[in-house]
């Protein structure tokens, strides 16, 4: 190990392949610095974070270390690393091990994709345009696929469909795809949608079922008697209250307080009409279509006894008796629970016809066929990622080295270590030791400590 002194401390000398690996012998405790946040380090994002393995946002001496290796172990020659350079020759790739004909192999690939198959060279510009093209492949490395990726119109159709209605991935180019979890998840929403719709769908000629006990006309049927069950189940409670008790009959409904409302306002108005039993209640438990209705709902009254009521019972009615409204209510009790089954999901928006079109394997496989076909993007984007990090640990590392076992650059007034960030400018003086605070509040209570001396802010 060679040693140089700077100021009043000795910093380990690392300027060659030797020295690199003299650091990995050097206790910790003589590094200059064993840890350090990502975010206050002035280099290349993606360089950083590959040496962040475990992505907590700090370098350790372990990370330091374990980049070490992994470059002396894939260079023969390391002129490149001690000079720092973004350009990757072929023949320094130490071919020994799996991983270096790995990446040699697919250095050679990419180079001939450029239209230079032969050259023994490869750039990081280069590495990074390819990636960049790669990351706009209509089907992602993780098997995120955009409509244009096929170029049938009816998966095309599918795909957008399901974006439509389940929601899609992020994909590389900043679009949403589709994805394996959307593709299942749309498919199995619809094919619940499908089983739930044949359950009260009417075939083989029936006319009615006891889903559709008024055939086709139950739907309708059943919103009108919904619209108005909660007014009908009031009144008859309120009618119970009274056969037990008839001097309770000036108790109901907001007319009890009139003399405090303003009925000047119709507003007013219609909201105690709204709040107001649908007939006057009585002990005998019957509703009399032919007496006082209460106006706000008198139109639907009426309109439920001719459409719903009347069919539910077989007869002609006058009156309403309590038991006969649970009749009525038990008559649709399975349509009820049908249609309580009915799927939120937008899903049910497209259509049944769509929907069992969608049913044929052919939509789902050709979508399928699509994100399994990721994975040879995928595979070509793990080694393309490979070589950039090998251009990447030999272009930037040494100096990342160098910026924690020793500080050389922060003596020097001609460099900048990668911790100095920006200049700070303080009584006409400009002062460029200045590192990045992440967190303000806890860095003053640094200052303020007697037994602490801060050298930047």
């Amino acid at each position: 190990m060679r040693f140089r002194r700077y100021g009043r401390t000795t910093h380990l000398v690392i300027e060659s392949a030797e020295d690199l690996r003299s650091m990995l012998a050097l206790e910790e405790e003589l590094w200059m610095a064993t840890g350090a946040p990502t975010e206050g380090i002035g280099c290349d994002r993606p360089f950083l974070d590959l040496l962040d393995a475990d992505d907590d946002g700090r370098l350790l001496c372990a990370d330091i270390k374990r980049a070490v290796e992994w470059l002396l172990s894939l260079l023969r020659d390391s002129a490149g690393a001690l000079s720092a350079s973004p350009v990757l020759r072929l023949t320094d790739i130490d071919v020994s091990s799996e991983e270096g004909r790995r990446i040699r192999d697919a250095a050679v690939g990419m180079l001939a994709r450029i239209g230079r198959k032969g050259e023994e060279e490869i750039s990081l510009e280069q590495v990074r345009s390819i990636k960049s093209e790669m990351e706009k492949s209509p089907v992602s490395a993780n098997g995120v696929v955009l409509a244009e990726a096929s170029k049938d119109d009816g998966i095309k159709a599918f795909l957008a469909d399901i974006l439509a209605t389940v929601g899609g991935s992020p994909h590389p180019d900043g679009k949403q795809g589709v994805g394996k979890e959307q593709l299942d998840k749309f498919l199995a929403e619809a094919e619940a949608y499908r089983i739930w719709y044949a359950e009260g769908n009417l075939t083989n000629g029936k006319k009615r079922t006891e889903i559709m006990p008024l055939g086709p006309d139950t739907p309708t049927a059943y919103s009108l008697l919904a619209s108005v069950r909660g007014k009908l189940d009031q009144y008859f409670a309120q009618c119970r209250i009274l056969a037990l008790d008839a001097r309770l009959a000036g108790n109901f409904g907001p007319l009890r307080d009139s003399e405090k409302l303003d009925l000047t306002e119709s507003s007013v108005i219609e909201d105690l009409l709204q709040k107001s039993p649908v007939s006057e209640p009585i002990p005998d438990r019957t509703l009399h279509f032919t007496g006082a209705l209460n106006p706000r709902f008198e139109s639907a009254l009426l309109r439920l006894r001719k459409e719903v009521l009347e069919p539910a019972l077989e007869r002609q009615i006058e009156t309403l008796s309590e038991n006969d409204w649970g009749v009525v209510k038990d008559f649709f009790s399975k349509h009820e629970a049908w249609a309580g089954k009915k799927t939120s999901s937008p899903i049910a928006g497209l259509g049944m016809e769509k929907l069992s079109a969608y049913s044929n394997g052919a939509y789902a496989g050709g979508v399928r066929a699509l994100i399994a076909s990721g994975r040879a993007t995928a595979s070509a984007m793990d080694d393309t990622l490979l070589v950039e990090k090998l251009i990447l640990y030999q272009a930037y590392l040494l100096s990342v080295v160098n910026n924690f076992v020793s500080f050389p650059d922060l003596y020097d007034i001609n460099q900048r270590a990668l911790f100095e960030m920006g200049t700070l400018v303080m009584d006409g003086r400009s002062f460029r030791l200045a590192v990045r605070v992440r967190d303000r509040a806890a860095h003053l209570k640094l200052e303020r400590d007697p037994l602490i001396t801060v050298i930047g802010g």
